[in-house]
């Protein structure tokens, strides 16, 4: 079975852009309010670690926010482009 990231994404209208809403790796809805905020977070918790190093806790959290951040951006490639004033 192949996965696609578009499978686990509300890609919201440009009538419900207010709230998107994601499935995560442990399949929880998760309402995104703020895209660029949440990618931005996601991308600063790909890069943590434990101190001392966990190797397994490590591999699993970073495996969690590189496909939250995946989807977070591809969530960010289908919202319609806005205007600036």
């Amino acid at each position: 079975m192949e996965f696609k990231i578009q499978d686990h994404l509300d890609i919201p209208s440009e009538q419900t852009l207010s709230a998107m809403k994601i499935i995560d790796r442990d399949g929880l809805q998760i309402t995104v309010t703020d895209l660029d905020k949440a990618i931005r977070q996601a991308g600063q918790f790909m890069t943590y670690r434990h101190d001392p190093p966990q190797p397994l806790a490590d591999a699993r959290q970073q495996a969690y926010w590189t496909d939250l951040y995946k989807k977070l951006l591809t969530l960010k490639q289908h919202q319609p482009a806005t205007k600036k004033h």
